[in-house]
């Protein structure tokens, strides 16, 4: 009865860990970057960035730079073509001498037939394009400022 109490424990825990599958393995240099305008200005255009592309923003804190969204699903015809997906944003705001600098994260989860949403694996080149579509929007929004 202990072995069954630890290995369910156990088991809840390695779900809890694995629930959602990070880009995280691409270097930290390419999930960053330096904009050269003010904070403020970065600040906001990053938050725009991300409620343009369908991401509801469940933390936006300036002081902090902190900024966090909820999942936001795939679309209909990429769901049909690659299977239910979804992606989560994270994002670090700091000042710099020489801007802002942004550091984002990406999760990924993917529908699974019976165990409903799980890690969902993503080379580093996928992960990569993932991350310069992402800054390339931010820098429009930043051009459209000003």
């Amino acid at each position: 009865m202990k072995f069954i109490k630890n290995f369910g424990f156990t088991l809840i825990i390695a779900l809890i860990i694995s629930g959602c599958a990070t880009t995280q393995n691409i270097s930290s240099g390419a999930r960053t970057k330096i904009y050269k305008s003010n904070y403020n200005q970065t600040f906001k255009a990053v938050v725009q960035t991300l409620s343009d592309n369908g991401y509801s923003i469940n933390t936006a804190n300036s002081k902090t730079g902190i900024i966090n969204t909820d999942y936001s699903n795939a679309s209909t015809l990429q769901a049909f073509l690659t299977g239910q997906r979804r992606t989560k944003v994270n994002a670090i705001l700091n000042k710099e001498n020489n801007g802002t600098e942004i550091r984002l994260n990406i999760s990924i989860q993917q529908k699974g037939t019976l165990t409903g949403w799980e890690s969902a694996s993503m080379t580093k080149s996928q992960a990569k394009k993932y991350y310069d579509k992402l800054f390339a929007k931010i820098a429009n929004n930043l051009e459209s400022e000003n």
